[in-house]
């Protein structure tokens, strides 16, 4: 553990851990960090619903978990904070609300994780989020279709609607 610390403040490459988000290091917190002292928020980071409302616009909260492909009841324990949501939740919702990859990172830092992150993934995950990736960047936000993509790849699929 010890070797694992050292190399993130070493190599200044703050992976989003539970020990680098401790110390509330990360690849992007000067910017975010800026970002909200410029805000007027003197430098305190958004939750969670301050994000999700920033963005959610007109859509009603069931719309955005249908099209997140999320149970309501899931939606609901994660936007009134009672679960810590999962990537695969973060990044459904960022697809069903359609966010850049800034707006995404920004929803990712809000629960306290970092989109760039993947030390902790292995190789089909990685993989898994650069297929996410590439559709979140050329503004291909279907889910539906995004999952068609990772089943036919062999991927978990995006939200948690006909999980077992």
């Amino acid at each position: 553990m010890k070797q694992y610390i050292f190399y993130c403040i070493f190599n200044m490459d703050f992976c989003g851990c539970i020990w680098c988000n401790l110390f509330n290091f990360c690849k992007n917190w000067p910017s975010a960090l800026f970002a909200n002292v410029k805000a007027g928020r003197s430098g305190r980071m958004q939750s969670f619903k301050e994000v999700y409302e920033k963005y959610r616009g007109n859509r009603s909260d069931a719309a955005v978990a249908k099209k997140a492909n999320l149970h309501k009841s899931t939606f609901s324990r994660i936007k009134n904070e009672l679960i810590p949501p999962k990537r695969n939740y973060l990044w459904s919702l960022a697809m069903s609300l359609e966010l850049t990859m800034d707006e995404t990172d920004e929803l990712f830092s809000s629960c306290g994780l970092c989109m760039a992150s993947q030390y902790h993934l292995n190789g089909m995950e990685k993989e898994r989020e650069g297929i996410i990736k590439d559709c979140i960047a050329k503004g291909k936000y279907s889910v539906v279709e995004l999952n068609i993509r990772l089943y036919e790849a062999g991927y978990q699929l995006l939200g948690n609607k006909g999980a077992n």
